[in-house]
């Protein structure tokens, strides 16, 4: 009798690697494709008329789009790291944690919370409520 085969024994490794990073480089010309339709709209509306530029057609828009990506966003070396720290950049700092941090030892966290932490925090309350008196 023959075994089932998986999902995923149809295709080998290669092939869907080979697919997704076909979906992403023609998801990426789509998202271009889309941004050259804006910035043709927003060039050929505001900069004729604001600084006497002549106006420009898709496939200059779409070469501005791709230009501007390579002087002001570069080209991802890759998203490997599990933290996403490529948003990083955008939003901000990045935060780090401490290496003391409690998420590093949550064994020693639970034993002090065990021993100190339930009479220091009965500590802190009693302190709110005679500040709040």
């Amino acid at each position: 009798m023959e075994q089932p085969r998986s999902k995923n024994a149809r295709h080998p490794h290669g092939v869907r690697i080979a697919f997704w990073v076909l979906i992403g480089i023609l998801t990426a010309l789509a998202f271009a494709a889309f941004f050259a339709v804006v910035v043709t709209f927003l060039w050929n509306w505001l900069m004729t008329d604001l600084f006497g530029l002549k106006a420009i057609n898709y496939y200059q828009a779409f070469g501005l789009v791709l230009l501007a990506r390579l002087l002001v966003g570069g080209w991802h070396k890759g998203h490997h790291d599990e933290d996403h720290s490529h948003f990083h950049g955008f939003f901000g700092k990045k935060k780090t944690l401490p290496s003391h941090d409690v998420s590093y030892d949550r064994d020693a966290f639970s034993e002090f919370w065990e021993e100190a932490g339930r009479e220091a925090f009965s500590d802190y309350l009693r302190s709110r409520q005679s500040d709040v008196k």
